[in-house]
């Protein structure tokens, strides 16, 4: 059983990744956007991170920055239901590359969610 920390401004994808991640005895604790997540994530013991890249305030790229900036960060899954953050590069194509151990394209299925999981925690 890990933590994981859900970071989504949509609160039916919060729900739904609860609701799969609880199924697989995950403890699961949501955010609404960086900020808020980053202060979950000082507290410590988060095991995984799971977070939208597209969000209001701090966004999943600045997130996943600053958590690059740390030794001890917990893996990253990147989500994004598409966006470009800088002209003709994909959102989710530059999350891995700046580091996202994982990426999952929305909508996603349960099955992609446990696979995703499961490859970030090794």
């Amino acid at each position: 059983m890990a933590r994981i920390l859900v970071v989504d401004d949509e609160e039916l994808i919060q729900k739904a990744l609860r609701r799969i991640l609880e199924a697989e005895d995950h403890d699961v604790a949501t955010a609404a956007d960086g900020a808020e997540a980053w202060a979950l994530l000082e507290a410590g013991g988060v095991d995984l991170l799971m977070t939208d890249l597209f969000m209001p305030h701090v966004d999943g790229i600045e997130l996943l920055t600053r958590l690059l900036e740390i030794d001890d960060a917990p893996p990253v899954i990147a989500m994004s239901g598409g966006g470009r953050i800088v002209k003709n590069t994909d959102a989710l194509t530059d999350a891995a590359v700046m580091g996202a151990d994982s990426i999952l394209q929305k909508p996603f299925t349960p099955d992609e969610v446990r696979a995703a999981v499961s490859e970030a925690l090794g």
